[in-house]
């Protein structure tokens, strides 16, 4: 079934907010189909659910959703835990992936749904089919953001995906969507890794803006293709790499790294170099 984290109620205003810590000492585990941290049924804007990880936790599940619909959410060590680990695999445990992972969902008209998951000061051990920082699946023109940070660990991934708009029908509006991801060691591994994609209907008032952000500041980025989601966006889009230190390399030794933007409509990908610290594509041998 699903795991759920939210608050419920009729307030207009104020905060409604519910936590769940974990243990901060020995392993922890949680199964469910789904875990969703941060669904509002009805409450107000600043409701927030927060799930506070102990030192090691462990969590099978098909799809993981960090804000969603109508509330906030979070997931981040307790600020007592020291050497913490996450780990993320799918309901079978074992090497299996999970299907989804959205940090930042929004499916409700008013401006809730954002997602942080922030592990950095642990590490994570991830195996992801989609792993997707802001997703927007609603009709409406209010705001998204979704953040994620690590320093340690392996993020293995299908695709990583900063900003994704997806209504099937109608109107997506001109939404800012601001996705972002802090990576401050440990490696991240994905097959893609796409910025801003809207798979929004086509048409009249279908423009959001996104700002879709990779801070690359030590470890390792390995990716098979970096490249600038397709369908229309704001003009003042902005999706970019800022490479302050660590390695961009391929997805594996079998693989070459293609990197490519959509002119237009905000769809370069800026890779900014900046910094003092050794910045290094490593290119394995008869790779390119």
């Amino acid at each position: 079934g699903t795991f759920y984290m939210q608050t419920s109620g009729s307030l207009a205003s104020g905060t409604f907010a519910s936590m769940v810590n974990l243990p901060a000492a020995g392993p922890t585990a949680v199964t469910a189909a789904h875990m969703l941290i941060g669904n509002s049924a009805n409450g107000p804007a600043s409701s927030t659910s927060s799930v506070g990880l102990g030192l090691t936790n462990t969590i099978n599940t098909g799809t993981i959703t960090i804000g969603a619909y109508r509330g906030n959410g979070i997931v981040s060590f307790q600020p007592d835990v020291t050497g913490g680990s996450l780990t993320l695999r799918g309901v079978s445990g074992g090497s299996s992936r999970v299907d989804n992972v959205y940090v930042g969902y929004k499916g409700g008209g008013d401006n809730f749904g954002k997602g942080i998951l922030d592990v950095s000061t642990g590490s994570i051990d991830a195996r992801v089919t989609n792993f997707i920082v802001g997703r927007y699946v609603v009709y409406a023109s209010t705001n998204q953001t979704g953040t994620f940070s690590m320093t340690s660990g392996t993020l293995d991934a299908t695709a990583v995906t900063l900003g994704s708009v997806n209504v099937a029908t109608g109107s997506v509006g001109n939404p800012a969507i601001a996705a972002t991801v802090n990576q401050g060691g440990g490696v991240v591994k994905a097959a893609s890794l796409t910025f801003g994609v809207n798979a929004g209907v086509s048409g009249l008032n279908n423009l959001p803006t996104f700002t879709s952000t990779y801070n690359l500041t030590s470890g390792t980025l390995a990716a098979g293709i970096v490249a600038s989601g397709a369908g229309t966006s704001g003009s003042t889009s902005l999706r970019s790499i800022n490479w302050t230190g660590g390695t961009i390399t391929t997805y594996d030794t079998s693989t070459d790294l293609t990197m490519t933007g959509v002119s237009g409509s905000g769809g370069a990908i800026v890779v900014a170099v900046s910094g003092g610290d050794t910045k290094t594509f490593d290119v394995p041998a008869g790779r390119t």
